[in-house]
């Protein structure tokens, strides 16, 4: 039985490269998490706007606002404040 079948936590991932939004949606969601896919840190602020997270998955190296930007304002907002942030980059 699926461990959050009854309250799955949800996931914002932000990436500005598809693949690998669709490489973590496709191993969280089988584990019983809902994901959420924003491909720019503005979205993301949009989604995170509308839907409580439970954490958010961002890579750092993004255009127009880099994760780190993100982190920053989702810290100063007293609504999405608390939640816990995973900044991810790979090496190129």
């Amino acid at each position: 039985m699926n461990r959050f079948a009854e309250n799955p936590a949800a996931v914002l991932i932000v990436n500005d490269d598809q693949v690998q939004l669709d490489l973590l949606r496709d191993l969280l969601e089988p584990e019983g998490y809902r994901t959420f896919l924003a491909l720019s840190a503005r979205r993301a602020l949009e989604i995170t706007a509308a839907v409580r997270m439970d954490i958010i998955i961002s890579d750092v190296v993004m255009p127009e606002m880099n994760g780190m930007e993100l982190c920053r304002q989702l810290k100063r907002d007293s609504h999405t404040s608390g939640i816990p942030i995973l900044l991810v980059s790979a090496v190129r």
